[in-house]
Order: C-alpha cells, then structure tokens, then sequence
C-alpha cells in the first residue's frame, strides 16, 4: 500500500507539472503575440495607411465606389468636340498630350500598292500584271503632337513585254524606304516561261524591264506616300 500511494503521489506530481508547463507555454504565446500585434500597429502608425503592411494587415476597409456623375448637356458637348479634334489631328483620345504614337497602315498600303501597279504601263512595251510577295511596315507617327508617315516596303512584280513577241516575267523589288525612293533599284528580271527558240526576244524583254520598271515605280510609291500622308 505504501510504494502505491507513492506511485499515485509521483503520477498527481507529473500531472500537476505538465500542466504547470502547459499554462506557462501558454502564457509565452499569448504575451509573444501581443508583443507582435503592438509592433505592427506601430508599424502602421509610422508608415502611414498607404504602406504594405497596412493593407495585408486586412485593416484597410474597402469604401464604396462614388456615384456615377450624370453630365450637363455643355459637358457632352465639350467631349463630343474634345473627340472630333482629336479624330482631326489623329491622335487616340486617351493621348490628348499627344506625345507619341504609332498607328500601322501596312494592310492598307500593301493593298493599295497593288491596285496601283497591276496593269501599269512602264514604257518600253513593259506592263506590271501583278504584286506578290508584299513585306515591310508602313506607319504614321505622332510625336510631340506633329504628324509624321513612312513605309519600308519590299515586293515582288510580275510583268509583261510586248515587244518583237510576248515575254512574261518577274522582278524584285528589294527593301525601299519612303525617304529612299531615288535610290529604288530592281533585281534582274528574270522570265518566268522560257523558250529556246525566244532567247533574243526574251533577252530584249529583261533589259526593257530593267530600264522601264525603276522610275515607274517610284512614281507610283511616291503617289503612295502621298496618300498614307493624309492618314
């Protein structure tokens, strides 16, 4: 009876200190939490409501969204005008400094490019029957509120001789920039079909083609630049 009595002493004693342990870790948990809290309300009060803490805190309470304001007829007015000169000088809306911007109008000159060759008579006999192959930019640009256009083009003619016989060929045009044109050069003709029996025909034909084609050509690119100007 005795050694259970001190068995039952021992074991009360145990739980008396785990307990004893518990509360005491406790206690360090609750006083190390609060030594946080106060810290970072610190924090916030020293870098103001804007710093990070104080929105990941969760403290920042979300206001509702003003009213949307209904405007006067005079106001509508006013944008509806803001709108038509901005469309006038070409810039967005959202650009009303107008600083920079940069609008792409190659679609728009690869196709009227091509209108403008196909059937064109170069001279010499030698008529453009197609555009191919059409690559490059062509943009307008709004810097500091002033206008400027260009295009750095490259394509591929298809043309036809009708000189001493009929010659069908092509031509590239390698890259030509819009402030380039009286540099624009063409690559060697070349006949698409050729005949033993039509050698000096088509030889002819390639010389006329390289003679005629340059000028030809820069007289319609600068009739394009022209246009894309009033972009």
């Amino acid at each position: 009876h005795i050694h259970r009595n001190r068995g039952c002493a021992a074991t009360s004693g145990n739980i008396l200190e785990t307990r004893d342990k518990k509360e005491r870790r406790h206690t360090f948990v609750r006083e190390q939490k609060q030594s946080f809290d106060n810290a970072r309300g610190a924090r916030h009060e020293e870098r103001g409501v804007y710093s990070y803490d104080y929105f990941a805190a969760g403290t920042c309470s979300s206001q509702p969204a003003p009213p949307p304001k209904i405007l006067t007829e005079e106001e509508i007015a006013a944008q509806k005008q803001l709108e038509q000169q901005r469309q006038a000088e070409g810039t967005s809306t959202w650009n009303s400094a107008g600083t920079f911007e940069e609008r792409s109008w190659f679609e728009w000159a690869k196709e009227r490019l091509c209108g403008m060759l196909a059937g064109k008579n170069c001279g010499q006999s030698v008529t453009i029957t197609a555009v191919t192959d059409v690559s490059g930019h062509a943009n307008a640009w709004i810097v500091r509120g002033k206008k400027r256009h260009g295009f750095d083009l490259e394509f591929t003619v298809a043309w036809s001789w009708a000189g001493t016989a009929t010659v069908k060929g092509t031509c590239r045009v390698p890259s030509i920039a819009s402030d380039e044109l009286d540099e624009l050069r063409v690559e060697s003709p070349e006949v698409t079909t050729k005949l033993p029996s039509h050698a000096a025909h088509e030889s002819a034909a390639c010389k006329a083609a390289a003679a005629s084609l340059p000028p030809a050509l820069q007289t319609s690119l600068a009739d394009l630049l022209v246009e894309l100007r009033q972009k």
